[in-house]
């Protein structure tokens, strides 16, 4: 079975984590698997193609529509905001404008593929070790999406792996709730939260890789044996705490 893999990062987000995520993905993952990255400015790819993310259908125009808005970018206080936030005059969790490419990208990067396997895998993530052929195949079984969940928030979406065609109309469901503005509707706007929606309205059989998962549930996964997932400061200190010895 085919399995592409697609990503995003921003033109900072390149130079910060992206090269290395492209320099690790090269090294580590099987010849086999595809990798897609859509990017604002063409990068080179020592593997794989690169698409313009404002080429996909809705992204530009949901960008378009939303960057002037302060409270789509999570810079306008609303109920729902921490103390924390406020007093950064930032939260994540309503920054719809950022987190949108993360549902649009895999649309696109489903289209013409017919059946196999599709995986977003997140810019910070560093493979450090060879994936095995069939890894990824083995991580899905026989459910239309594998993810890592976690308790009590929304799943963490650094890792998602979807079964073409069982799985398109969750895809198609994560994507229209941004290019719909209906995103808007939400608790929270970013998107992982819109992932646990789509799933959860579509009844797209999944399987959770880390059930009763906490925290930063990377390593409680299997991905942990082969990759790392910088998140936040991570990405400066080049490797998770939380990563077991080699």
């Amino acid at each position: 079975m085919s399995v592409t893999v697609c990503t995003g990062f921003s033109p900072s987000g390149y130079r910060l984590y992206g090269k290395r995520f492209l320099e690790t993905f090269d090294r580590h993952w099987p010849r086999a698997v595809e990798l897609v990255a859509y990017t604002e400015e063409p990068v080179a790819m020592p593997r794989g193609d690169c698409r313009s993310v404002f080429d996909i259908p809705g992204c530009a125009d949901f960008l378009e529509r939303h960057r002037d808005n302060a409270m789509a970018n999570g810079r306008e206080a609303r109920p729902g905001w921490s103390a924390k936030d406020r007093r950064a005059g930032y939260c994540y969790r309503f920054d719809a404008w950022k987190f949108c490419r993360m549902a649009m990208i895999p649309r696109d990067a489903a289209r013409g593929l017919g059946d196999g396997i599709l995986v977003w895998l997140d810019a910070d993530v560093m493979t450090y070790r060879d994936v095995p052929e069939g890894f990824v195949e083995g991580l899905l079984g026989d459910a239309a999406v594998a993810y890592l969940g976690r308790v009590p928030k929304h799943s963490e979406t650094g890792f998602i792996a979807f079964r073409q065609p069982e799985a398109r109309r969750l895809i198609d469901a994560y994507a229209d709730l941004y290019a719909s503005d209906t995103v808007f509707d939400l608790l929270e706007w970013h998107s992982a939260y819109a992932f646990d929606q789509a799933r959860g309205a579509t009844g797209v059989k999944g399987r959770d890789l880390t059930p009763g998962g906490r925290g930063h549930v990377w390593f409680q996964s299997p991905l942990g044996r082969y990759m790392d997932h910088l998140k936040g400061a991570r990405k400066h200190a080049g490797a998770s705490r939380e990563r077991p010895a080699a």
